[in-house]
């Protein structure tokens, strides 16, 4: 439906954050162990916001910058070096879920909507010959929408799947239930 309305960027960045998301449920129902490395992996991104938060003396990080004390600071160091805490890229996690495919191919495609590349301008630009944009199109598109929809439609049914595993539901019983 985003679409057909003209949201192909939004949709998109929709089934990309979906996708991320079923990445890290496979492995959550697959390797309870991986939970905590996962949680502990934020704080590697904690300790280089506060770094950053030290480079700046205006808004938005002067709260930051109050909370990153040197104490603060050094102890989450010192915890991040002491557990050996690794910063997760998604792909890795990707590669863990076993699912490298989907993301070298869906995830990969859909990343130039949340960077706003050049790939995902398409859409909503109108060129000449000499590649000069003419025109800015935000509209109602009657393309054909099956990829997204298809895509969407098996990220889903996965999740679900998942779900039914996590929680230990009869998924025949409840699929009897929905037809």
């Amino acid at each position: 439906m985003l679409a057909k309305k003209g949201f192909h960027a939004e949709i998109g960045i929709l089934t990309r954050a979906c996708l991320e998301t079923l990445f890290l449920l496979k492995i959550a129902v697959e390797d309870e162990e991986f939970i905590p490395i996962f949680v502990q992996s934020d704080d590697r991104k904690r300790l280089t916001l506060m770094h950053v938060a030290h480079k700046y003396k205006e808004k938005p990080f002067l709260m930051t910058k109050e909370c990153a004390t040197p104490e603060i600071m050094k102890e989450l160091k010192e915890k991040i070096e002491t557990v050996n805490i690794q910063l997760l890229k998604v792909e890795q996690i990707a590669a863990k879920a076993g699912m490298s495919q989907y993301y070298d191919s869906v995830y990969r495609l859909f990343s130039d909507f949340v960077h706003t590349m050049p790939k995902s301008l398409e859409k909503f630009i109108e060129v000449d010959d000499a590649g000069d944009v003419i025109r800015i199109i935000h509209a109602p598109s009657d393309e054909d929408n099956r990829f997204y929809l298809l895509t969407l439609s098996d990220i889903l049914l996965r999740t679900l799947d998942l779900v039914f595993s996590l929680f230990s539901i009869d998924k025949k019983e409840k699929m009897k239930k929905l037809a």
